[in-house]
């Protein structure tokens, strides 16, 4: 990969990784009680989650953080391994990556994910690490659909 190109995509990596962190911090200092919405059912609401993805209950915090060491590195491997030709796959496995790592740091830190997106009354709650690891799942996994279609 070129060493430029590279260069950018770890820029807006790191700088979504801050924007995550700031807006996690400015929910669990600032944010008033009862949240904001703006239509209703989307707005801001501070939650702990300490449960696994979307709010899927495992009562033991060890077994989460496990898990989620395990998938830190698992992750950290594909990025080195399958990414060397594509910026988009290197892009989007950092994203997962990132996501990973701020909620791992909440739960080390807290003992629960801060989570304070609120979208519906019907959906879970989540945050913007949330909001990067579904998207870039998504992606990739339309990418690689993709590209074994043509294959």
């Amino acid at each position: 990969m070129n060493k430029n190109k590279t260069i950018i995509i770890n820029l807006a990596i790191l700088f979504l990784f801050i924007i995550d962190r700031i807006s996690k911090y400015l929910a669990l200092n600032k944010l008033p009680s009862p949240g904001v919405y703006f239509f209703s059912k989307i707005g801001l609401e501070f939650q702990k989650n300490s449960g696994i993805a979307f709010g899927i209950k495992i009562n033991q915090l060890f077994i989460i953080i496990l898990i989620s060491i395990i998938m830190i590195f698992l992750i950290n491997y594909l990025v080195k391994k399958w990414t060397q030709k594509s910026y988009w796959k290197y892009f989007l496995l950092a994203l997962i990556l990132i996501g990973a790592i701020s909620n791992l740091i909440d739960r080390i830190n807290y003992n629960y994910v801060i989570d304070f997106i609120s979208i519906s009354r019907y959906f879970p709650v989540f945050n913007l690490a949330d909001l990067y690891i579904s998207s870039a799942v998504l992606v990739y996994l339309i990418i690689n659909y993709q590209e074994n279609k043509l294959k």
